[in-house]
C-alpha cells in the first residue's frame, strides 16, 4: 500500500486520515460484527489511494527526468517486504507450534503465495469463495489485495513509462481505456465469474485506475477552494453508506471508489479535512499497512490459542495486540528500514530465508508421530 509521502508533491495528512477511515472497517468486519457488512470494501478505499498515490510519484518523476523502474521498485520492497517478513516470520512460527498439524503443509504454500505476490491467484484457484470456512481459516487470506496491489507495480510503471517516453498525449486515454475495459469485465464476472472476479487484478484495475487517472487530472491544480469541501463531504458519506449497505461484491462497490475518489479530489479543505488531519486519525492511518498485515493472523491464530473470541473482552483484548503489535512494527521495521537504500541485499537475504523456512514447511508432511501426539482438531476433520 502505497504511503502518502512528500515526493514531488505536498503531504496530505487528510489522505492517511483516510487510511484509518478504510483499515479500521476492515478490521471490525473481520470481527464479525455485523452491523458493518460492508468493512471489507476498505480494502477498495486502499486500492484508489495506492494507484493516486503511485501515479503522483511516478509522474513527478517522469516530468523531472529523474524517474528510474529499479528506484521504484527498490521503494516498493523497503516499503512492503520488511514488515510483511515479520509478520510472516511469526505467522510460520505460531503455526508450527500450535496449528493442527496436518493443516502447517498448506500454511506454508500459502505464505509463498503471499510472499511471491500471487497469494490473489492462489486462494481464487484453491480456496474459492472470500466468505467460505476454508478462506476463513487461512491465516494469509488478507494477503490477497496485496497481491493485486504489488502485480500492479510490476506492470502499471513499466505501461506508464513507455507511454510517456513515447506518447506522453496518450498517456490519460490509455490510464482511461484500461480502467473502463477493467470495469467492463468486473462488471460482466459479478455474474459469470464471481471468484476471479474478486480476487484478480485484471477486474481491480478500474479501482487503481480511477486514482491514477485523479492524479492526472489534479497534477497541476492549485489547492481546493473551501466551498469544494462539501464535496469531500459527501465522498466520506459515499463510502460510510457503503459499509452499512453493500454485504457481498456487487457493483456497489462503485459506490466506495466514487466516493474515494470524489474525497481525494475535493478533501484538502472543509470539515472531513478537519476531522481525518487530526492526529489521533493520521497516527491510525500511518500505521494501517502494519494493522491490516497483523489483524487476519492474530484473528486466526488466536483460537488454535485457545481464543474463540465471541465474547466483546476477547475481541477487545485481540484489538490491542493488533494495535501494539502494529505499532511495533511501524516504528521498529517500517519506519527505519523505508529510505535506507543500502539495506536491499539484507531484505533480499532475509526474505529468502523466510520463504525457505516456508517452502519447508510446504513441502515436509507434519503427521501425529503417535497417539500421545493426536488431538482431536476442532471441526472433527478426517485424519
Amino acid at each position: 500500500m502505497a504511503s502518502a509521502i512528500m515526493t514531488g508533491f505536498r503531504y496530505r495528512p487528510e489522505i492517511d486520515g483516510l487510511r484509518a477511515v478504510a483499515v479500521i472497517p476492515v478490521i471490525l468486519f473481520h470481527m464479525g460484527m455485523k452491523w458493518i457488512p460492508g468493512g471489507f470494501l476498505g480494502v477498495d478505499v486502499f486500492f484508489v489511494i495506492s494507484g493516486f498515490l503511485i501515479t503522483s510519484i511516478i509522474k513527478t518523476d517522469l516530468d523531472e527526468g529523474s524517474f528510474s523502474l529499479r528506484d521504484f521498485w527498490a521503494r516498493r520492497i523497503r516499503r512492503i517486504l520488511p514488515a510483511m517478513l515479520v509478520v510472516t516470520t511469526a505467522t510460520l512460527a505460531v503455526s508450527y507450534a500450535f496449528v493442527y498439524r496436518p493443516d502447517q503443509q498448506l500454511i506454508g504454500k500459502q505464505a509463498i503465495a503471499a510472499l511471491f505476490s500471487v497469494a490473489n491467484i492462489y486462494f481464487w484457484r484453491s480456496t474459492g469463495d472470500y466468505w467460505g470456512n476454508a478462506a476463513e481459516e487461512s491465516p494469509f487470506l488478507h494477503a490477497w489485495s496485496l497481491s493485486v496491489e504489488e502485480q500492479f507495480y510490476l506492470v502499471f510503471p513499466i505501461a506508464m513509462w513507455l507511454i510517456f517516453k513515447f506518447r506522453s498525449q496518450w498517456l490519460i486515454g490509455c490510464m482511461l481505456g484500461a480502467s473502463l475495459i477493467s470495469f467492463v469485465f468486473f462488471v460482466a464476472g459479478l455474474s459469470y465469474y464471481p471468484t476471479a472476479t474478486f480476487y484478480l487484478m485484471p477486474t481491480r484495475i478500474w479501482e487503481l485506475g480511477t486514482g491514477s487517472l485523479l492524479a492526472l487530472a489534479l497534477q497541476h491544480r492549485a489547492s481546493n477552494n473551501h466551498s469544494f469541501g462539501v464535496f469531500s463531504l459527501a465522498g466520506l458519506g459515499l463510502i460510510t453508506v457503503s459499509y452499512f449497505s453493500v454485504d457481498t461484491l456487487s457493483i456497489g462497490l462503485a459506490l466506495t471508489v466514487f466516493g474515494t475518489a470524489l474525497f481525494i479530489a475535493f478533501g484538502q479543505t472543509g470539515v472531513c479535512f478537519k476531522v481525518l488531519s487530526q492526529p489521533q486519525v493520521v497516527h491510525v492511518g500511518k500505521i494501517s499497512y502494519s494493522l491490516y498485515l497483523w489483524h487476519w493472523p492474530v484473528l486466526v491464530l488466536a483460537k488454535p490459542l485457545g481464543i474463540d473470541w465471541p465474547g466483546v473482552t476477547d475481541k477487545a483484548l485481540l484489538a490491542l495486540v493488533i494495535y501494539i503489535l502494529a505499532f511495533g512494527t511501524y516504528h521498529l521495521v517500517e519506519k527505519p528500514t523505508r529510505r535506507r537504500t543500502h539495506l536491499i541485499p539484507a531484505i533480499i537475504a532475509a526474505g529468502s530465508l523466510v520463504a525457505g523456512c516456508a517452502f519447508y514447511m510446504a513441502l515436509v508432511p507434519r503427521t501425529y508421530e503417535s497417539l500421545a501426539d493426536f488431538r482431536i482438531p476442532n471441526d472433527n476433520r478426517d485424519i
